[in-house]
């Protein structure tokens, strides 16, 4: 939903949804796709966001991995359910365009943001995508592709030592503090918002927007970014 301040999540349009599935705001919920870890941790992100009370878990690898396993399957269309849902927007987890401003000026950010896009996105290069004017990052932002993260074609995630490596090690990121993720979308920016709460960060917000919002502003209006290779 786009507003003044940018991109929010729908949390009565979302609310339906898992009322139809049975669920409610205090369940335990297991979240699982086909075959990667992208869409299942922005479903992930999504609970969140809505402020769902119950325990939300990823199984990671998915389906195929529940079915080599050998676990229950059935096939056909479930029933509607009954669940019930009254939904209050975390904005704990989700950061708007006029936060993100609030944290960046000319010369970086006072805070961490994380890009979790393609080199070529990050760098400014690829300018196939016409949804936005400018191409680059949010100025001040560091690059960790989401793939990084994953291994078995994206399908499963990598170990907790392999990514305590990646984030605390190669990236020098701090858990203590807090931190930005952002993509296009929001989506590709979920895996590291997801990876960083498993990390241990108590404060990580998900922009909602993400460069869709941020690439159709302007520096003059206090929205900065930075293009060119070798930047950032």
């Amino acid at each position: 939903e786009e507003t003044d301040d940018g991109y929010e999540a729908s949390p009565e349009v979302i609310a339906g949804i898992l009322e139809d599935a049975g669920i409610s705001r205090d369940d335990d919920v297991v979240v699982y796709g086909e075959s990667s870890n992208l869409w299942e941790t922005y479903g992930i992100y999504t609970l969140h966001a809505i402020g769902h009370d119950g325990n939300v878990s990823l199984l990671d690898g998915g389906f195929p991995v529940w079915d080599e396993a050998g676990g229950e399957t059935e096939s056909g269309v479930p029933d509607d359910g009954d669940g019930s849902y009254e939904p209050e927007l975390d904005m704990d987890v989700i950061a708007t365009r006029e936060y993100v401003a609030d944290h960046v000026d000319e010369d970086g950010a006072d805070i961490p943001i994380v890009d979790n896009r393609d080199p070529e996105e990050y760098f400014g290069q690829d300018t196939d995508d016409d949804r936005f004017d400018r191409h680059g990052h949010v100025t001040g932002a560091i690059n960790i592709t989401f793939p990084q993260n994953m291994i078995e074609d994206a399908r499963r995630l990598r170990s907790p030592e392999e990514l305590e490596e990646l984030w605390f090690d190669e990236a020098g990121l701090d858990p203590d503090e807090e931190t930005i993720s952002y993509c296009v979308s929001a989506v590709r920016a979920s895996v590291g918002w997801f990876v960083m709460e498993q990390l241990g960060w108590d404060d990580v917000k998900n922009y909602e927007g993400s460069w869709l919002d941020w690439g159709t502003l302007s520096d003059d209006d206090g929205y900065y970014y930075t293009t060119g290779e070798g930047t950032g």
